[in-house]
């Protein structure tokens, strides 16, 4: 049916295993709502933003292809 898409997008949870600082994590956001980390400072809270990009752009080690 036309207009039904979305574009919106809801993570329910992330499992962290060995990246950066955080190692055998699980982390679940409730819905309907946002999600707020708050934790003191160095405990990991840039590591989790910065462990969503790899499954949302691919490894963030690879170098973008460039098509001539």
């Amino acid at each position: 049916m036309a207009g039904s898409w979305s574009l919106a997008m809801r993570i329910e949870s992330i499992d962290i295993r060995g990246f950066g600082c955080l190692s055998a994590r699980r982390y679940e956001f409730p819905t309907g709502g946002l999600a707020l980390v708050l934790e003191d400072n160095e405990r990991g809270k840039s590591t989790l933003a910065a462990a969503f990009w790899p499954r949302f752009a691919g490894s963030p080690s690879a170098k973008p292809r460039r098509d001539h």
